[in-house]
């Protein structure tokens, strides 16, 4: 009764926001599943598949190192995919642990030189077209390490698969309160081709 009440005062409609929270529940479910799997239900995930290759870096968290060895791991992930794959795939795309894309991001590589840690790999890799944060990727390589990502954002390397789209069905009265159902379906990501994303392991930020 109360919730009723309250929307009504505030003009919101209450099935609509309840089926907002129910979808962002959805996703944040699904960005887990997508990006560690389901064991339990045989379900591959896109940042632990055991057919991709793990990089080696410089091995120094990046809080506490030179701009220039941040650098040098973002050139190296890249290297390392580019001639894994016999330079077959063009990987356009780079996942960061969000304090990782944060320090590439603001951090300039010297008080001489404008461009951020960012700015210069970008330009020293141009077909490199999206350079993203990703929150799971914290503590999620080998020992807790935190895990970097490049990969082809081409179907023909990797995809989520999604056979039903989520969906909120009509609220469903009960009592003086209403009660929202939704459903959605996926089997997961697929890594159709494990040349085509490369991972690399650093030490955690503190």
């Amino acid at each position: 009764m109360q919730d009723m009440r309250r929307a009504a005062m505030s003009g919101n409609q209450l099935d609509a926001r309840k089926a907002k929270a129910a979808r962002n529940a959805f996703e944040r479910g699904l960005d887990n599943l997508a990006a560690f799997g389901s064991a339990a239900h045989n379900i591959g995930g896109f940042v632990n598949n055991s057919n991709v290759q793990v990089s080696a870096g410089t091995g120094a968290a990046w809080s506490t190192s030179n701009p220039l060895v941040q650098l040098a791991d973002l050139n190296k992930l890249v290297a390392d995919a580019i001639i894994g794959s016999g330079e077959t795939i063009t990987f356009d795309t780079v996942l960061l642990p969000l304090r990782q894309y944060l320090l590439a991001s603001q951090t300039f590589l010297d008080t001489q030189n404008p461009r951020t840690v960012l700015e210069s790999f970008q330009a020293a890799n141009p077909f490199v077209t999206l350079v993203a944060p990703w929150n799971v990727l914290d503590g999620a390589g080998v020992g807790a390490k935190d895990r970097l990502v490049c990969y082809s954002r081409s179907e023909e390397v990797c995809g989520l698969v999604i056979p039903q789209e989520f969906e909120v069905l009509a609220p469903q009265p009960k009592g003086f309160a209403f009660r929202m159902f939704g459903f959605g379906r996926t089997a997961g990501s697929v890594i159709f081709r494990p040349v085509g994303v490369r991972y690399m392991d650093l030490l955690a930020t503190a």
